[in-house]
């Protein structure tokens, strides 16, 4: 339903399917949500719809997906972060058909973490993505990721295992001292889409 309610949420166990904009209530400070994977748990959007600007806090652990688009070209405008402890883990967005755009920031929290970017649908990040983890175009599903923020600083490597990492623009993926790497493997693709990129 339409929300008006105040204060952060937390989803500790299951799916939470979002029917409308505002169904995780008022944004802003002390208003966001967070998605602990200790229940597998997940946000699940439907519909084709434009969020309100909820911030979101990721729980990084094994291979919970934490924000599915299940249908419909759906957009988060929140803020977006990873948390966790588990070196080496991932907070999964998953498109499962349609397109999924991001357009909150990305911000990753350490270099031990990643974020996974993956389904058979689409995603498009035009949020900027900053901070220290690493991002996966992931084997699981064949859609297409696509980056759009010239503005991308993050630091950490960026791995196309599957599907296509396609620009959006030029100079999206972060290069020069301090950078991550680049690195291809199996069935991933990177797709120039026209636009240059210095790797």
């Amino acid at each position: 339903g339409n929300n008006s309610f105040t204060g952060s949420s937390s989803i500790n166990q299951g799916k939470v399917s979002l029917l409308h904009a505002n169904a995780l209530g008022a944004t802003g400070g002390g208003n966001g949500t967070t998605i602990s994977t200790a229940g597998s748990s997940q946000i699940e959007l439907v519909g084709g719809i434009s969020y309100a600007s909820e911030d979101l806090s990721m729980d990084a652990a094994g291979g919970t997906v934490h924000l599915r688009s299940a249908s419909g070209n759906n957009t988060w405008n929140g803020a977006i972060v990873n948390s966790g402890v588990n070196s080496g883990t991932f907070a999964r967005i998953e498109s499962d058909a349609d397109t999924l755009t991001l357009v909150g920031t990305l911000t990753g929290t350490s270099p031990n973490l990643g974020y996974s970017l993956q389904g058979a649908g689409d995603i498009l990040v035009s949020g900027k993505i900053t901070g220290s983890s690493s991002l996966v175009s992931s084997s699981i599903g064949a859609g297409i990721r696509t980056l759009s923020n010239p503005a991308n600083d993050f630091t950490a490597n960026v791995t196309i295992s599957g599907g296509t990492l396609k620009l959006g623009a030029s100079g999206v993926i972060p290069d020069g001292s301090g950078k991550g790497n680049l690195s291809i493997a199996g069935a991933g693709k990177l797709d120039l889409n026209g636009f240059s990129e210095t790797i």
